[in-house]
């Protein structure tokens, strides 16, 4: 089986049979669900495990003799993953020994110091503006230098390269923190084979935004690493993302949200806030 394209796909009926075994696990764990119900993007990856680590590897799930791996996209914190059910991320962000949190603790001391700027002199408000730009743009280069992805044919490349190559400068906040790049890249370091991929909302929508569950497509924060690094693995079906027939896809940040249609309201979700 070939992997299909994470662009333009429509879930197989294992994916959703999975999803929803994946909800039904986060349900039993009350600190993730909680948290996941406020709004969280979620990834799962079917994959054929060598007969060697079948039973063993840590982070590889079961339903009934489908294996599959879990990602959230982004950061949940606070909260340790004790019981190893969701791949980690590409780059541990929330290492406290890392230099992440020590450099972002900095900006953070300079927001707080301009939250009363009303006290202070305009040159000095100028000052620590300048100030904190350098050091955001200083800290966010320093993190995509973590970020080293792996193809199939056991190359890693830097995700600043990838997105020089295509000519789009440095990459966008984020990129690289989405559950896709997180299950294929545990999936290649552990020689698990892909076969089939899919992220999805779960939980509360963003605002004026409807609350459903749906199959998504990617924007250009996942196509630039998805695309250079593992072309030639994709299976290009035809077929539209899987949703309800009042809801439509639309790139909006960092993920594809479900959008109300201006002639339609969905009778099972209403607009909320998350």
């Amino acid at each position: 089986m070939i992997l299909n394209n994470p662009y333009y796909y429509h879930p197989q009926l294992a994916v959703r049979q999975v999803a929803d075994d994946v909800l039904s696990t986060i349900s039993h764990l009350p600190q993730w669900d909680a948290l996941f119900r406020q709004g969280k993007m979620l990834g799962i990856l079917l994959v054929e495990t060598p007969l060697s680590s079948a039973s063993s590897l840590a982070r590889v799930h079961y339903y009934k003799n489908i294996a599959y791996l879990v990602a959230y996209s982004g950061v949940v914190n606070g909260l340790v993953d004790a019981d190893q059910y969701f791949v980690p991320p590409v780059y541990d962000l929330q290492n406290p020994d890392d230099f992440y949190l020590q450099k972002d603790r900095a900006i953070s001391d300079i927001n707080h110091e301009l939250a009363s700027s009303d006290s202070l002199a305009p040159s000095k408000v100028k000052r620590l503006k300048a100030e904190r730009r350098q050091l955001s743009i200083a800290l966010q280069r320093e993190i995509f230098s973590h970020f080293n992805f792996l193809n199939p044919s056991g190359t890693y490349r830097n995700v600043i390269d990838i997105f020089a190559d295509a000519k789009r400068g440095l990459p966008p906040g984020g990129t690289g923190e989405c559950a896709a790049p997180r299950l294929l890249q545990f999936a290649y370091e552990n020689s698990l084979k892909p076969l089939q991929i899919a992220e999805f909302w779960y939980g509360s929508s963003p605002v004026n935004l409807l609350r459903i569950r749906i199959f998504l497509q990617y924007d250009y924060h996942l196509v630039l690493p998805l695309g250079l690094l593992f072309a030639g693995v994709f299976h290009a079906a035809r077929h539209s993302s899987y949703a309800p027939r009042n809801v439509k896809c639309s790139m909006s940040g960092s993920f594809a949200r479900p959008v109300r249609r201006r002639t339609t309201r969905s009778s099972n979700g209403d607009a909320s806030s998350s």
